[in-house]
């Protein structure tokens, strides 16, 4: 795959004495790499690669043609090689003479073209060449900063390498003070004699695995010295890479003590942790206790609505006790009237019978009988009148038990 965004950071000298090739190359590397220099000879060519070499523009890549009218490709390959020999070079050439090919391979060519190789070949040929010199470059850099970072921390560090078997290759004099161990006790032994035994298990886990991925691992480690002290470090594991296979060649293990501030930051973080999940508690807590005067509230929503329904009962009530003293009154009056109707009734009977005296015998039995009727029938509505009067009597009294009871639901509400 192409990585344009590579290729464009990429600064090539091209020598090429064919005037249609070089056009064809330039406008089909148009945009494509940072710079391209072109020249058509090969005097030209070493020119332009020593006078950029002592300046800011520095070329990643040269392409060169072998035959070139002032001087052949191969002195201008060794002249280049007496200034730089691990810039990357690609023979772009028709030329097939087997003589000359073994005579260039001597001096570390990096790739041979045939001049009709496709925009492709060529350009992932010159993306190969340049990765690998960018990379190489990259992990002189790194091992040059190491030397440097040892160099800075060494009096303040405990540095120590180890093998990819984790068996101290080298370290410092502060490691061994703070260890109580020296060179001759340490070299050679596992990394992990210093380590205290009751480290988090997960925690040697992921750097065990970590330093098998090649990445960087950082963490806080405990550790026992030689006369059982123990101390806490801040570890940095690097993996030292091969910088002809890339493969990890060993690991730096950079150590910062832990100082009593930070420790006391330690103990003060717990303390936080602590306070948190005192406060969680206390919030569980207080959670509950919310949810009880939750539902102690729904129990106040119920009684309120059954204050409102005793209330609405109460007033129902209400309306029938006036009802009911209105008939009440209305059936008093009209038994009163009734009375007195039923007493001039009784008085014109009796005077009926009197006259009936001086009556003849049948016209008097027929006046007695009719009479007699008469009382019967007063009577009886005499007495539907007292019984209505005694049912509305009792239908009072049941009302009055009513309103009662929802004055005893009354008071047992306001008691809650």
């Amino acid at each position: 795959m192409i990585n344009y965004k590579f290729l464009k950071t990429i600064n090539i000298l091209y020598i090429q004495n064919d005037e249609n090739i070089k056009k064809d190359f330039l406008r089909l590397m148009d945009g494509l790499f940072n710079k391209v220099i072109c020249v058509n000879k090969g005097k030209d060519g070493i020119e332009e690669f020593i006078k950029n070499k002592d300046e800011t523009f520095i070329f990643d890549l040269i392409i060169c043609d072998i035959d070139l009218p002032d001087i052949n490709g191969i002195e201008i390959i060794k002249s280049i090689r007496n200034e730089d020999l691990e810039i990357p070079i690609i023979l772009h050439t028709d030329n097939t003479e087997q003589e000359k090919l073994f005579e260039v391979i001597k001096y570390n060519i990096t790739d041979y073209l045939p001049k009709n190789s496709s925009k492709k070949t060529l350009i992932d040929s010159v993306q190969k060449a340049s990765r690998t010199r960018h990379h190489d470059k990259f992990m002189e850099d790194i091992e040059e900063d190491l030397e440097e970072l040892i160099n800075a921390i060494n009096d303040v560090a405990l540095v120590n390498k180890t093998d990819i078997e984790g068996n101290i290759t080298f370290a410092n004099k502060y490691f061994c003070e703070t260890s109580g161990y020296c060179q001759e006790e340490i070299i050679g032994q596992n990394h992990s004699l210093i380590r205290a035994k009751d480290v988090n298990v997960e925690q040697v886990k992921d750097m065990t695995n970590t330093m098998k991925l090649g990445k960087v691992w950082e963490g806080k480690m405990k550790y026992i010295s030689k006369n059982k002290e123990i101390f806490f470090a801040y570890l940095t594991i690097i993996p030292i890479r091969n910088s002809f296979n890339n493969d990890i060649k060993e690991f730096m293990w950079i150590r910062f003590i832990s100082t009593d501030e930070e420790i006391e930051q330690s103990e003060f973080k717990k303390k936080v942790v602590q306070s948190i999940h005192s406060s969680r508690r206390i919030n569980l807590e207080a959670r509950a206790e919310i949810d009880t005067l939750f539902k102690q509230l729904d129990k106040c929503k119920e009684l309120e609505c059954i204050k409102g329904s005793l209330f609405e009962e109460k007033k129902r009530v209400s309306k029938f006790a006036n009802q009911i003293a209105y008939y009440k009154k209305e059936l008093k009056t009209k038994e009163d009237n009734l009375r007195i109707i039923s007493q001039n009734a009784r008085e014109k009977i009796n005077s009926l019978l009197l006259k009936t005296k001086k009556t003849t015998p049948d016209t008097k039995v027929k006046s007695v009988n009719n009479v007699e009727v008469l009382c019967t029938k007063l009577n009886i509505k005499n007495k539907s009148i007292n019984e209505l009067t005694k049912e509305l009597d009792n239908q009072i009294d049941i009302i009055e038990e009513l309103e009662l009871q929802i004055d005893h639901e009354e008071r047992n509400l306001s008691l809650i």
